[in-house]
């Protein structure tokens, strides 16, 4: 993970509910589209360590949430706030600098490239080539260790997703499965401290979706934050601490799961109200 995040929990000692713990914070986000508001206001907290679920009819805003969150639609208002820093308005690859990274329902591989190579591109800051590094040996060697190292991670996250005999194959040739495997290694490859997952196992078969819930709940054991949009809201009650459930662009209520599967207006949202 970063070394921001990382380091500071480290070195801090911090009580249950307070401010402190908090990884990412959402204050009055909103967001609309010519007439229709997609996100009204939404505020939540995720704490460090969690493994939170975010759920909701379908048009309750949650992957314009996401999107608003991590630099990919610019918010019409609201704030967010990674650690206790404002990174309102920061671009996709900023908070990706700074420990937040998201996947999507569709995973965006780079078609063309192979599965190693959609993986050693991931990392931020890389040195990359310059003319220097061919007559200065001093530099090329730096610049070798760098490569090296990137590659050996990667062949670490192709073995921990069980996705190394697809090293040298394009990514388009990859299955639905295939390339949500691909995607969250793709993520972890950046070294991030939160991580936000668009519905993962969405059009994955069972056995697929039970070896991604192993690994989230592995990668959440590690000391990773993650906040998950799911549909099935199984899923998310028998994996999720903490649970947020969104309605027409704000968020309805939150709780423990026990808390949220008895909420009568969560009831209502899904059987009852409008999406």
């Amino acid at each position: 993970m970063s070394s921001n995040a990382s380091d500071s929990r480290e070195t801090t000692t911090v009580s249950p509910g307070r401010r402190d713990d908090v990884a990412l914070s959402v204050e009055g986000l909103r967001r609309s589209f010519g007439g229709i508001t997609a996100v009204n206001g939404t505020s939540f907290d995720v704490k460090d360590g969690s493994l939170t679920g975010l759920i909701g009819p379908n048009g309750a805003g949650k992957s314009t949430t996401f999107d608003l969150v991590t630099g990919f639609t610019e918010a019409d208002a609201g704030t967010v706030s990674l650690y206790g820093q404002d990174v309102s308005g920061l671009h996709p690859y900023q908070l990706v600098e700074r420990g937040l990274v998201r996947t999507f329902q569709t995973p965006r591989e780079l078609a063309q490239m192979t599965v190693e190579e959609n993986l050693t591109i991931a990392p931020q800051n890389q040195t990359g080539e310059n003319f220097l590094y061919s007559v200065l040996p001093g530099l090329r060697k730096r610049v070798t260790v760098e490569e090296d190292s990137v590659k050996e991670r990667a062949r670490e996250m192709m073995s921990l997703f069980d996705i190394e005999h697809l090293a040298s194959e394009r990514a388009e040739n990859l299955s639905g499965g295939q390339r949500k495997l691909l995607a969250l290694a793709r993520a972890l490859m950046t070294d991030p401290d939160v991580l936000l997952l668009d519905e993962p196992f969405a059009g994955v078969n069972p056995t697929l979706q039970e070896r991604l819930l192993e690994h989230l709940r592995q990668l959440n054991a590690d000391g990773y934050t993650i906040l998950l949009i799911e549909h099935d809201m199984e899923v998310i009650m028998d994996n999720c601490e903490h649970v947020l459930v969104m309605h027409q662009g704000s968020i309805l209520t939150q709780g423990t799961p026990d808390q949220v599967r008895n909420d009568e207006q969560v009831i209502d949202a899904y059987l009852g109200g409008s999406a």
